[in-house]
């Protein structure tokens, strides 16, 4: 392990080549040509690698520790055996220190891991198996401690424990004055320490970190409750439009602006992949990928086509980059290339900073005249002549009728109902997938929100949905679209097949919310003035998104402390500045809690795995982060790496945490205790979440009691007590002026 090394050099050197290795084996396409024989996997391939080593140094050295770790039959079993003896490791320290081995190269061995579980994110089939890396590891371990033996710079490696240091006196002295800041006096303060003495005399730095963590905790879901409680419910309006977007809680805000810009128009929260489980390619892609959550195995077929009619040739510019890509390597023709494009690319780089969305309008416009946009449409559907699975009517019915009775858009349909789904768009931007969309395992969600639009306008599922009870009128239309969460745009799709009416109301909207939004969401960023009008807000996310240098395009998920779980008109009028993650839920429609079972098991993991990503990330930088963006380089297409050799980084770069508040995230949930410990039974990953308290659970029922979750206990918390509030209607009146984390608001209201 790295303790027992004193020649930082020799394991440095081990560690390159570990690393060139590993990034030639696992590209997908950086590389000018493939690793031969890839599909002979693992093993086989670093078998050919070791042969080319040289014969002495620490080549010699790589290539003994193989074959002395390597057994006969491949067993791994063996192979720890062989390492174990080598190393005399006790056999009671030996899981730790296979645990540190790999633990060295965490970000390869947490992809190796992640894709041996995973196979669908896997799509070139680059043949994975976790124990032949195992293997690999351990000889470059073996190696490292036998040059270091006979170069003679072993340490003797001493397995101790060592106490951590105390800070009692300065915690003691600590509490005593804010207990006096707070306003006792000196006799108050000395009843407390004696009262509580037996407990502060066992208070550690540790603990005093864990109970300030608490009560942290505690104060956001006390402040979300009492103003939760103190919600009001607009008047009633004929509906106009029906938004359902992500639960993302960057959505949080959009929801908000379109409730603002009218009453009449209702919001839902619902997963972005709209309960479709597909692998999806566009016009543009080479490869299919899977649009759903992690845990979900796609097994659809959806691909994007030209309408019949329409010409598209991407031919010409396929092969003008194909020869761009590889000529480029060459000698020769790459330095005649440099001479004649650098200049132009210098100078293009240049302008992207100075002026990135003239820049960007530029490449569009440029685009258009070489490739005129062309008419497309979604082929899903299962027919005996497709090669590829696709959908039938029965299961589009079904997934469009758990997105309706569990949301509750069952109960009254808008004439216009837009689906929205979501992602982001940003330059030079490594890591683009943490943006987009959770519930669609990094991609973008547009390809699922058009998907169900298209499948609730087909008869056929209408129909099969008349038959299950859920009506809709014919006058409602489903409209797909995408909102952008760097640029603030949101986009309507297939507005050729509806009424200009209908799109001219839905665009007004639209054009609404792209501004407000915009201009909350700027003032986190210390360079856009706070003064910013809504069309100058929504310019400069546009700027942000578009420029090449840019490495704060927007900052996704940060601050995120909430998600609730329930009706809209419980929350409706609460300004939560993009804390919180919202979940359409109807309990209604839910008597045995088989919705709740469907849409917690979903719920829980994708929120609490985003909101511990960024906890960790902020918390511990260098372990659980990635450092500063500037300095990372993409990796076999696969991750990201510092400079030009390191391990994979694991977690989010400082410029997405950086204005973080590290807390777990607190679920608000409108449900019964009865139905919520039916899920805890049922979904053992959730049960661990909220058993090991990775995530807080409080539970509102029917009764408007609400019930605390701690150690597998649902303890009831006070009720919140009445506040007087200088209420607003507008959500602008709250964020003005402002650009530090503000309190939930009640909007609304006298």
């Amino acid at each position: 392990c790295k303790s027992s090394f004193a020649s930082k050099k020799a394991e440095k050197n081990l560690e390159n080549l570990k690393y060139k290795f590993l990034s030639a084996y696992f590209d997908k396409g950086t590389a000018y040509w493939a690793m031969e024989e890839r599909e002979k996997g693992l093993s086989h391939c670093f078998e050919v690698f070791l042969k080319e080593l040289p014969k002495s140094g620490l080549g010699k050295y790589l290539k003994d520790s193989y074959k002395l770790i390597k057994s006969d039959q491949g067993n791994i079993y063996q192979n720890l055996e062989n390492f174990q003896k080598a190393l005399e490791v006790p056999h009671h320290h030996f899981k730790n220190y296979l645990f540190q081995v790999l633990n060295q190269s965490k970000g390869w061995t947490g992809l190796v891991f992640s894709l041996d579980e995973n196979p669908n994110f896997n799509p070139t089939d680059i043949k994975i198996d976790k124990n032949e890396y195992i293997t690999l590891c351990l000889t470059f371990e073996l190696a490292g401690y036998h040059y270091l033996k006979d170069q003679k710079k072993l340490n003797t490696f001493v397995y101790e424990k060592k106490s951590g240091r105390s800070h009692q006196l300065a915690i003691l002295s600590f509490l005593y004055d804010q207990l006096l800041l707070d306003g006792m006096d000196h006799k108050e303060v000395q009843k407390t320490f004696l009262h509580y003495r037996y407990q502060l005399i066992d208070l550690t730095y540790p603990k005093l970190i864990k109970v300030w963590q608490e009560a942290y905790e505690a104060h956001l879901y006390h402040q979300l409750i009492s103003a939760h409680s103190e919600s009001l419910k607009d008047p009633s309006e004929p509906l106009s439009i029906q938004v359902v977007t992500c639960i993302d809680d960057r959505e949080e805000s959009t929801r908000r602006h379109f409730e603002e810009y009218s009453c009449s128009i209702q919001t839902f929260g619902y997963a972005g992949h709209f309960g479709l489980n597909i692998n999806y390619k566009s016009l543009r892609d080479a490869h299919f990928r899977a649009l759903c959550p992690v845990n979900a195995k796609p097994e659809k077929y959806v691909f994007e086509e030209v309408v019949p009619g329409e010409k598209l040739n991407f031919k010409l510019l396929a092969t003008f980059k194909h020869f761009l890509f590889h000529n480029s390597n060459l000698p020769l023709v790459g330095s005649f290339l440099s001479l004649i494009i650098g200049p132009f690319t210098g100078m293009l780089f240049l302008f992207e900073s100075i002026a990135p969305k003239k820049v960007y309008q530029l490449r569009k416009y440029l685009k258009k005249l070489m490739f005129p946009p062309v008419k497309t449409r979604l082929n899903f559907k299962k027919e005996n002549s497709r090669p590829l699975e696709g959908f039938s009517d029965e299961e589009l019915a079904q997934a469009a009728l758990n997105m309706i009775t569990i949301t509750g858009l069952n109960k009254e349909f808008a004439p216009i109902v837009y689906l929205c789904g979501h992602g982001s768009k940003s330059m030079n931007n490594p890591h683009e997938a943490a943006y987009n969309c959770g519930a669609c395992a990094g991609g973008k969600g547009a390809p699922n929100a058009r998907l169900m639009a298209t499948a609730l306008n087909t008869k056929g599922v209408r129909e099969i949905l008349r038959k299950k009870g859920v009506i809709i009128p014919e006058s409602t239309v489903f409209i797909g679209g995408y909102h952008c969460t760097s640029t603030g745009k949101l986009l309507i799709f297939d507005k050729e097949n509806f009424d200009k009416e209908k799109v001219s109301t839905l665009e007004n909207a639209c054009l609404y919310v792209e501004k407000h939004e915009s201009r909350e969401r700027m003032r986190k960023f210390e360079n856009v003035p706070l003064e910013v009008t809504p069309e100058q807000a929504f310019i400069a996310a546009q700027n942000r998104s578009y420029d090449f240098s840019q490495p704060r395009p927007e900052y996704g998920h940060n601050t995120n402390a909430f998600c609730l779980v329930g009706n809209r008109n419980t929350s409706k009028n609460l300004f939560m500045d993009r804390r919180a993650f919202l979940v359409s839920y109807e309990e209604e429609n839910d008597h045995l809690g088989d919705n709740l079972l469907s849409l917690l098991s979903a719920v829980i993991p994708v929120c609490a795995g985003i909101s511990l990503e960024y906890y960790f990330s902020f918390v511990d930088q260098e372990n659980f982060g990635a450092g500063v963006k500037q300095a990372h380089n993409v990796t076999s297409l696969m991750g990201v790496m510092n400079g030009y050799q390191s391990d994979l980084q694991m977690g989010l770069p400082w410029q997405m945490v950086e204005i973080h508040e590290p807390a777990r995230i607190t679920f608000l949930i409108e449900s019964d205790k009865e139905k919520f410990d039916r899920v805890l039974e049922l979904n053992e990953e959730v049960r661990n979440l909220v058993v090991n308290e990775w995530v807080l659970i409080i539970l509102k029922t029917p009764r408007g009691e609400y019930l605390h979750y701690r150690q597998g206990k649902a303890i009831p918390l006070p009720p919140p007590k009445p506040k007087k509030r200088n209420r607003t209607a507008k959500s602008e009146d709250i964020y003005l002026g402002k650009r530090g984390i503000l309190p939930i608001t009640v909007k609304g209201g006298k």
